[in-house]
C-alpha cells in the first residue's frame, strides 16, 4: 500500500512538473505578445514562474528576462490564473491573466 501511495505522489508531480514547463512557455510567449503590442521592441528570453502558479493556481509575481540588443533587462509580471482549482489544474488547461504594473512599465520606457 505504501508504494502505491508513493508511485500515484511521484505520477502526479511529475504530470505537475511537466504541466509547468508547458505553463511557462505559454506564459512567456502571452508576455512576449503583450510588451511588442504595447511597442516594446524586445526579445524575451526566460520566466521565473513560481511553482505555486502551477500546483496551487495561485496568483504570483514573476520576473521576466529580456533583451533588446546588447542591453539586458528584467521586468516583474503579475500572473493570475482564472477559474481553476489547486492540483487539479494540472490536469487542465490553465487560463490566466498577466498585468505589469506601473512602476515596472516606467523601467521598461528605456527600452522602447
Amino acid at each position: 500500500m505504501n508504494y502505491l501511495i508513493i508511485i500515484i505522489i511521484g505520477v502526479v508531480g511529475w504530470i505537475g512538473f511537466e504541466a509547468h514547463k508547458s505553463n511557462e512557455v505559454d506564459v512567456q510567449k502571452t508576455i512576449s505578445e503583450q510588451l511588442i503590442d504595447n511597442g516594446y521592441d524586445v526579445k524575451v528570453k526566460g520566466i521565473n514562474l513560481p511553482l505555486t502558479f502551477t500546483f496551487l493556481s495561485s496568483k504570483v509575481e514573476s520576473e521576466v528576462f529580456f533583451r533588446k540588443g546588447d542591453r539586458v533587462g528584467s521586468v516583474n509580471v503579475e500572473v493570475t490564473p482564472i477559474g481553476s482549482y489547486p492540483i487539479i489544474s494540472i490536469f487542465d488547461y490553465l487560463t490566466y491573466q498577466t498585468s505589469i504594473s506601473s512602476i515596472e512599465t516606467m523601467k521598461l520606457s528605456s527600452f522602447k
